[in-house]
């Protein structure tokens, strides 16, 4: 997607998120640098994440070229109600171009499966992608032999941003390839795509992706390196490569 279609997209993003949250089967989840989706059940004390990626993708598949330095903020209050704090530092720009604060209830089904639903704010401080946007969003996680991930956004609609919905799936599979007492180096493949219904004047089967990540965690710390090729498959959705790292501490 061009810069300019990107933007467009993006203001459309901002712009809502759902006055009805559709379909509950709800882990609703905060995105991490890698589009991957937080899992607050895992972080029960706060967690602070730095990243460096190629270029600005949003879940649904749409791009903002250029490096970008994102941030998160993880709290999670009492195992059940959590929010995040994540902001994106646009190189292009010299400027955080965006800013979203999320806040979520977590219900566990089993011990493998729970549904989340929450509330979601996007702030633009530069006005590149507008004002702001907010949304209710649901979703469900499964962890087994495959994790599975499910996250679900309903667009609240304003002035600028008429109602739609997009549905996110992803499924990743971690392989250890090294543990020595706190020291863990594994392999993550993984595979996502998303279909979209209206969801900024965009419909279809966006986007499928498959990607690789290479974790190192020693003790409170983990580090990230992650490589995704996405292939659009609406003409507004580019295909191409982008890759970043991340480094992460758990209080």
């Amino acid at each position: 997607m061009e810069i300019n279609s990107q933007r467009k997209l993006k203001s459309r993003i901002k712009q809502g998120i759902v006055t009805s949250l559709v379909g509950l089967v709800a882990l609703f989840s905060g995105c991490g640098s890698n589009n991957k989706l937080i899992d607050a059940k895992t972080l029960k004390h706060p967690y602070v994440e730095t990243a460096f990626v190629s270029d600005q993708v949003v879940l649904h598949g749409g791009r903002v070229k250029g490096d970008v330095r994102q941030d998160t903020f993880l709290f999670n209050l009492n195992n059940r109600l959590s929010g995040y704090v994540w902001q994106n530092y646009s190189f292009k720009e010299k400027a955080f171009n965006e800013r979203d604060v999320r806040v979520w209830y977590t219900y566990p089904i089993s011990s493998n499966l729970s549904v989340n639903a929450g509330y979601h704010y996007f702030d633009y401080p530069t006005g590149t992608f507008g004002d702001y946007d907010s949304a209710l969003v649901g979703g469900a996680k499964y962890k087994g032999i495959m994790d599975l991930d499910l996250d679900i956004t309903h667009l609240i609609p304003n002035k600028n941003t008429d109602s739609g919905t997009r549905i996110y799936a992803k499924a990743s599979k971690k392989i250890p390839v090294f543990k020595k007492k706190d020291l863990e180096i594994a392999l993550t493949p993984n595979i996502s795509t998303s279909y979209i219904d209206d969801y900024f004047n965009l419909s279809g089967l966006s986007q499928v992706t498959p990607g690789i990540n290479l974790g190192i965690t020693k003790g409170n710390f983990n580090v990230n390196f992650f490589l995704n090729n996405q292939n659009g498959l609406i003409s507004e959705i580019p295909s191409f490569n982008w890759a970043g790292l991340s480094v992460g501490y758990r209080f």
